[in-house]
């Protein structure tokens, strides 16, 4: 998928969907809901699926995708795609 690509969605479990990418062929699937006080982040990539717990959503991204390595990790949430997914959380925190 391209940079330009609107990929970010609500799933139908109450979550919100996207797909990362960054420059250097790292992509990882994401699936992330609130669970309480907590978030949790299910990422898919590379062939294997983990599962992160933070207390922001943000924590549960970095926690489902740790496994990557720091250097991915960082191009990863430099994907403006982020944008998208933090719309929809406010969106979802006011309604």
């Amino acid at each position: 998928m391209d940079g330009n690509t609107l990929d970010t969605e609500r799933s139908p479990e109450g979550g919100i969907r996207f797909h990362l990418s960054d420059d250097r062929a790292t992509q990882a699937d994401i699936r992330l809901r609130r669970a309480g006080a907590r978030w949790i982040s299910v990422s898919q990539s590379r062939g294997r699926e983990v599962t992160g717990i933070g207390p922001t959503a943000r924590a549960a991204v970095v926690a489902s995708l740790d496994w990557l390595g720091p250097a991915a990790v960082r191009g990863l949430l430099v994907d403006l795609r982020l944008l998208d997914v933090s719309v929809l959380l406010a969106e979802a925190s006011a309604g």
